[in-house]
């Protein structure tokens, strides 16, 4: 593979702290690879004095066969989630098992039990349950206090309740949940100097994949285990951070270069992916958010390939028969349904939109976020036949020749419960993950009316989708 000269600046860069602010679509994985590569092959750096970390099993997978594929019968570095580096580390001071972490359906079970014990009424279970799960790590992860939360689906008392008898359950059934071995890591990593010693000469080189979605624990403890050398090797995109209600804020990113005065920054800023249309239309949405690492991404395709398109519709039905009909012309022209996708902002508008397209031939495979504890991973069958319906903040990593974003709206996106300034910003920068899916063709759609209410069309749109029209 032929690299730019800033990919080729980050894969080389010797010691020492560095931020790789990595746009969409510019080899961010590659890069992470071809670094280890290098620091094996060149710097002579022993293969099991290096951790590459990152959220999910499957990147850490896809990081291992990669690397493989380059040296292979080579030493092989530690790949691994933040969930199994920071298990190992208890498990060789305390020897804890598998057993001693939570499953997500204990966890269900316990606060399901005690809304229904304390008359806590709730609609759907799962959603229920997996929302306080969220809120419930946030409180943990972000060091606040369960009295003062402002939780989303219950009262403040309620969540006190709801808090309480959760870790009542786990400390009488002698378990922990991540967010507990994140601060037990931390303690553990501060006090015992001998323990700390040991795993910062065991990894000398970190580096941190998908770097915005981090929390401050969890950056807390990485900063720990780089020291003292610091060659921290951090690769994200604040653009990209969509994980507030996990505790992951872009601030981090911006607190590294702050806490690191001598760090190396590097903005991949070329896009394999995106055609011009598509990174100048969501760069005019995202340079509305403050504070943010300023840069601009630039197409590698040609500036006539790509298409954006804003389009209004009288209400949800013809807005998704409008899609319907456009897929169908696809499909008959012989794009592959794999190539074309349907990205909603919630789950709630899957089973309308996808009898219409049913009523069009077109069968679709659904894929949302569940959001598990640590785990990052999605629900996804194999079929090749079937054109892909998913939630945003599932797509984010994919990418789509064809890319279709109904209900842009207000109330949808921005969600009606967004009203903060961080909040709106976090939004915002869904919509932009959501538009930077798209490998040729972007379609975004605005009803004139959900459920017979009169909507207006995001705001987010509002810098440009007069000019569109």
């Amino acid at each position: 593979m032929r690299y730019n000269e800033e990919q080729v600046q980050a894969i080389h860069h010797s010691n020492g702290p560095a931020l790789i602010v990595a746009g969409p679509g510019s080899g961010k994985t590659a890069v992470i690879v071809s670094r280890i590569c290098a620091l094996i092959e060149q710097a002579q750096i022993p293969a099991g004095k290096i951790l590459a970390v990152t959220f999910s099993r499957k990147a850490a997978d896809n990081m291992k066969r990669r690397f493989l594929n380059i040296m292979p019968g080579s030493d092989i570095p530690f790949f691994g989630t933040f969930h199994s580096i920071f298990f190992m580390i208890l498990k060789q001071a305390y020897g804890l098992s598998s057993a001693n972490i939570v499953s997500e359906d204990q966890k269900e079970n316990i606060l399901l039990n005690t809304a229904d014990h304390d008359q806590i009424e709730y609609e759907d279970p799962f959603d229920f349950a997996s929302a306080l799960i969220n809120e419930i790590s946030k409180v943990k992860s972000g060091g606040s206090k369960p009295e003062s939360f402002i939780s989303s689906v219950v009262t403040p008392a309620e969540f006190r309740k709801l808090y309480e008898a959760y870790t009542l359950a786990l400390t009488k059934q002698k378990l922990i949940d991540f967010d507990d071995m994140l601060s037990l890591c931390l303690k553990l990593l501060t006090e015992r100097e001998d323990i700390r010693n040991y795993w910062q000469k065991r990894f000398r080189y970190i580096l941190v994949d998908e770097f915005q979605d981090i929390n401050l624990l969890q950056y807390q403890i990485i900063r720990i285990l780089a020291a003292p050398q610091n060659n921290l090797f951090a690769v994200g995109d604040d653009d990209q951070s969509i994980y507030a209600f996990r505790g992951a804020s872009p601030k981090i990113m911006r607190r590294f270069l702050n806490d690191y005065p001598d760090a190396v920054l590097i903005k991949l800023i070329k896009s394999y992916r995106c055609p011009a249309p598509v990174l100048n239309c969501s760069h005019q949405i995202i340079i509305q958010n403050k504070g943010r690492i300023q840069k601009k991404m630039e197409s590698l395709h040609g500036s006539s390939f790509g298409i954006v398109q804003i389009r209004k519709c009288k209400n949800q039905l013809a807005e998704y028969e409008s899609i319907a009909k456009d897929i169908r012309k696809l499909l008959r022209e012989g794009t592959n349904p794999r190539e074309v996708a349907i990205l909603l902002r919630r789950s709630l508008e899957f089973p309308v939109i996808q009898k219409v397209l049913a009523n069009y031939g077109i069968t679709t495979e659904t894929m949302q976020q569940y959001d598990k504890g640590a785990s990052r991973e999605a629900s996804l069958t194999k079929h090749s036949s079937c054109v892909q319906l998913m939630t945003i903040h599932a797509a984010k990593g994919l990418e789509f020749r064809h890319v279709y974003l109904p209900d842009v709206s207000e109330g949808i996106l921005p969600a009606k419960k967004s009203y903060t300034k961080d909040a709106l910003e976090e939004e915002r920068r869904i919509l932009y993950v959501a538009m930077t899916r798209a490998a040729e063709s972007l379609k975004i759609y605005f009803p004139e009316k959900i459920r017979n209410k009169k909507t207006a069309p995001s705001r987010f749109l509002d810098c440009f989708f007069k000019k569109a029209l």
